[in-house]
């Protein structure tokens, strides 16, 4: 670090020494020793801090695309951590934003850059280094970009209008915590599983249709046959038969308020079925009564 008087010099040691102190943390860059060195080429003394060299890419190269929902969490969380990390020590990042944090060829996140130029230009002029309200405002905003490069992105409007009051970096982290696992897991897709469970039963329906059978009616009412009475008038494969008893379960079980029995695969099975049972009918001659 440039430090243009051995008073600078001291002013800048003084400030970076206790980052030394920070330790081991999973999430802050490991600072070995900060002290003054032999500048390699000037051969002049100059003030260094010495670092482990972290392999990866930042935040912010990472962000040029989107990420997946579950990684961002990840990022968050560990951002989240280092940074409560370094206010437990008594100190503060000051220039927390995307491309201060890396993340390492071996997974997961690490704060870098704590003596940043911005940090040494304000104690050389005697002005104040930025304090922890201002990591916790870069950290909000860095959470909600990471949201918002997401597929729930829109998740990314919900935290920064829920995370607004905090004014500590535990109290971000509870409100990151609470907006993701809220959302973390998948909505059942019922308004996808019922559509193609009617493709089912128009499927059936047609078949009966095909074969020759006219609806019962009472009256001037047209009686619709049940489901289940249809799929007993025809001859269905036992596999078929099978798929059809064990998706009827789910709707009914969806239909009487147990919609986690709801899956994307249950949906695509469904479909499956409709094409199953409209070729099995046309190959048997459309769905031949079984007496």
């Amino acid at each position: 670090m440039t430090a243009a008087t051995t008073e600078i010099e001291k002013a800048v040691l003084a400030h970076a020494a206790p980052l030394a102190a920070l330790g081991h943390h999973p999430n802050v860059v490991l600072v070995y020793y900060c002290d003054g060195v032999e500048h390699p080429t000037t051969r002049l003394r100059v003030p260094a801090m010495v670092m482990e060299f972290i392999e990866g890419v930042s935040v912010g190269q990472l962000l040029r695309e989107y990420i997946p929902f579950e990684r961002a969490v990840a990022i968050g969380l560990a951002v989240s951590a280092g940074l409560l990390h370094i206010h437990g020590k008594g100190l503060v990042h000051g220039d927390l934003h995307d491309d201060n944090v890396m993340i390492p060829t071996a997974g997961g996140a690490k704060l870098i850059d704590l003596m940043n130029d911005k940090a040494i230009s304000e104690l050389t002029s005697g002005t104040r280094r930025l304090g922890t309200n201002d990591d916790v405002e870069s950290l909000k905003a860095l959470l909600t970009n990471l949201l918002r490069k997401t597929p729930r992105g829109a998740l990314a409007t919900t935290f920064e209008a829920a995370v607004q009051p905090q004014s500590t970096v535990a109290g971000v982290q509870a409100v990151f915590e609470k907006t993701t696992r809220e959302t973390a897991a998948p909505v059942p897709p019922i308004a996808d599983f019922l559509s193609a469970w009617g493709d089912v039963e128009r499927a059936l329906q047609d078949g009966v249709s095909g074969s020759g059978d006219e609806p019962r009616r009472v009256g001037a009412r047209r009686l619709v046959p049940s489901v289940a009475s249809l799929v007993e008038r025809m001859h269905l494969e036992p596999d078929v038969r099978n798929e059809f008893n064990e998706l009827r379960r789910i709707r009914n079980a969806a239909v009487h308020g147990e919609p986690g029995h709801v899956s994307q695969s249950a949906v695509v099975r469904a479909r499956a079925l409709v094409g199953l049972l409209r070729t099995q009918l046309q190959n048997s001659g459309a769905a031949t009564p079984s007496g």
